[in-house]
């Protein structure tokens, strides 16, 4: 294949397409609307600590999603600027794991494996959204390769080396949990036994990296710990950590057909080009192979059986995965027939990847979030109360179940402090202007509560309601 054949120019538009358009509808997925509201919350106290909704504190996640966030939503607004570490992101673990498979398959293979990555329907559907796990698939990405490099020098003990992949994975702690840390020590620690290369590996400075690690992890840990006290330990380290991973969300475990989970949506997410390199799968199955190759298996199969046993199963976990397994498939893909134009192939597929969630995200938004959001803009638009009545997003977790009660923090995030949850009529008795916005169940009993309310015309308006308080300019 004659690589002048496809422009650099035209690689790298379709490596970025499938992002295009994220800032074109609202926040829509229950955790964006929680995380969003978190960094609003954060943003209103100038609190920098502790994560907090509605003034209560909020341990689902570490820090490092909102010391993205925050800086993010105040230099570029609402609309691009909760998603846009998420895009940044993404795009920078295209570039990393371009350059490294360049420098070790060629750039044959490097071009391909930035295509599939970057056309992966999960890559890109949670690089469109506000979560975290864009944030630790670079960090994990740049720990994972950089430690690769530092295998290949000779007699090296990487002082340099371990001191970034310290840095790395502290923050990737940072970015989601003790998860990290532990996907990159299982990576180490299988691929001292089975890797050629890393015999060895455990002579070197690697608790240099260790100690670097703790730092980074303490800058946000120790002050949140000191701040919080027990309710820290027990509701983030006890419960979102060690408790999801024995099962103790009950909301996201699965029987035993959730074993084929991972396997289904690394098949899904992939699409055709999965199904393609079956045909190689025996020699991809059967053989290690050795250097490289031999390490990117172990990097794609230590998150997949870490994930696959652990009692609480999401489909986005297994988003460390595919960036080797991109290389891989790659890699086979090419052995399969070097002469075909595989990366238009890929590039067209990224076309496809940009118009199914480009249309299919903007059409959820407009048919289920669109009509709680705009009420929440319009009243922090005009500085004017946005009483939610009975719709709730207030920062009751007791309630996380019920999505009905849940399912629109987001409010919370547009609204900002105009936004007052409530249960009680009472709230708006006195008020000179206002929006009420409440479920159309609960419209008679808004109605009633007060003489002269009326109802604002909302025709897209499926579930709810907008009544307003005198007059609205």
């Amino acid at each position: 294949m004659d690589r002048r054949q496809t422009p650099p120019w035209a690689i790298v538009l379709a490596c970025v397409l499938p992002l295009v358009g994220f800032w074109t509808y609202g926040l829509f997925d229950l955790d964006e609307g929680f995380y969003a509201a978190v960094v609003r919350d954060m943003m209103q106290r100038q609190d920098w600590v502790t994560p907090t909704m509605a003034g209560v504190p909020w341990f689902e996640k570490p820090i490092l999603a909102y010391w993205l966030a925050i800086p993010s939503v105040m230099a570029f607004g609402d609309d691009w600027g909760p998603r846009l570490p998420s895009i940044l992101c993404t795009l920078a673990t295209i570039l990393v794991l371009f350059k490294w498979t360049c420098k070790n398959f060629g750039s044959q293979v490097a071009v391909l494996a930035a295509l599939l990555y970057s056309g992966n329907l999960l890559v890109a559907g949670l690089g469109r959204m506000m979560m975290t796990d864009a944030p630790l698939a670079l960090l994990l990405t740049l720990a994972m390769t950089r430690l690769s490099d530092w295998r290949t020098k000779e007699d090296c003990p990487g002082w340099l080396d371990w001191t970034l992949i310290g840095l790395y994975v502290g923050l990737g702690v940072l970015a989601k949990g003790p998860v990290a840390f532990l996907l990159f020590g299982g990576t180490f620690l299988v691929s001292s036994f089975v890797v050629q290369s890393f015999k060895g590996a455990w002579k070197s400075a690697w608790l240099l990296g260790v100690f670097v690690m703790a730092c980074v992890i303490a800058v946000w840990y120790v002050p949140c710990a000191l701040e919080n006290g027990r309710p820290f330990v027990e509701e983030f380290l006890v419960r979102q950590n060690i408790g999801r991973f024995a099962g103790g969300d009950k909301a996201h475990s699965l029987p035993l057909w959730g074993l084929a989970m991972f396997p289904l949506v690394l098949a899904v997410g992939f699409g055709p080009f999965l199904f393609l390199g079956l045909r190689r799968l025996g020699p991809i199955v059967r053989k290690l192979g050795t250097g490289a190759e031999a390490y990117l298996k172990v990097w794609f199969l230590v998150p997949l059986v870490f994930f696959t046993i652990s009692g609480t199963k999401l489909p986005h976990y297994i988003l460390p995965s595919v960036a080797p397994m991109s290389v891989l498939l790659a890699i086979h893909l090419t052995n399969l027939q070097s002469n075909k134009a595989w990366d238009k192939w890929a590039m067209g597929w990224c076309a496809c990847v940009f118009l199914l969630l480009q249309l299919g995200m903007g059409w959820y938004w407009r048919t289920s979030m669109e009509e709680f959001q705009e009420p929440a803009k319009i009243a922090a638009k005009k500085k004017i109360p946005l009483y939610v009545y009975k719709v709730g997003g207030s920062g009751d977790t007791s309630l996380s179940l019920q999505v009905r009660r849940t399912s629109h923090p987001s409010v919370f995030f547009y609204a900002g402090t105009q936004a007052h949850a409530t249960d009680n009529p009472k709230d708006w008795l006195s008020a000179e202007s206002g929006l009420i916005l409440t479920y159309k169940d609960f419209l008679g009993e808004v109605l009633a509560s007060r003489p002269g309310l009326a109802m604002v015309p909302t025709p897209r308006a499926k579930e709810t309601a907008l009544v307003h308080i005198g007059p609205l300019r």
